[in-house]
């Protein structure tokens, strides 16, 4: 189990130094993996909770790097970029001149890179939550109320640069949506 923590480090240190979003995925799909109940020592278990936790702490460490928070959810690109109307009117143009064919272009381009950034973002999110859902369930699964427990917790929030926001998170028990029972 120790081996799927290690991978999911090294995965990470991988990122930073290429910068890759499959590294960050590669990662959370190893930790998701780990199963503490199949380490029998206890000894080793204890050990293996604090590295678990503090490779998810990571993890959303990275998350919060890659996360633009002024990214809009409902600012989806465009489906397809309209090239201009030559003076025919028809579509596509027969002939574009050259500044037509440069606007058109550069509009392309700049959609192309809006879907990038929005796949990466709702990524982002998606794997967020995953993270913040298994650091949680570990904390209330694996941590006492015990000083010592909650003082290795807080060490580990630490080590990571876990954010006063994000602790909060993780310690919180998730919240579930409350259904809408208005009649319209």
């Amino acid at each position: 189990m120790l081996n799927k923590i290690k991978i999911a480090v090294t995965e990470l240190e991988i990122f930073k130094a290429n910068q890759g979003n499959e590294h960050v995925i590669n990662a959370v799909e190893s930790l998701e993996e780990v199963n503490l109940l199949s380490i029998k020592q206890n000894s080793e278990r204890l050990i293996a909770r604090h590295e678990l936790l503090l490779a998810w702490c990571r993890v959303l460490s990275v998350i919060e790097e890659l996360k633009d928070p002024d990214f809009d959810p409902d600012d989806a690109p465009s489906l397809n970029i309209t090239p201009p109307l030559d003076s025919s009117n028809e579509i596509p143009p027969k002939s574009m001149s050259p500044e037509a064919q440069k606007q058109f272009e550069k509009a392309v381009t700049s959609n192309e890179e809006k879907k990038t950034l929005r796949r990466t973002q709702l990524l982002v999110r998606e794997l967020e939550a995953r993270a913040v859902e298994s650091a949680h369930r570990i904390t209330v699964r694996w941590y006492t109320k015990s000083a010592a427990d909650q003082k290795e917790v807080e060490s580990v929030f630490q080590d990571a640069g876990i954010s006063d926001a994000k602790k909060v998170q993780i310690l919180s028990p998730p919240t579930l949506p409350t259904p809408d029972h208005s009649v319209e």
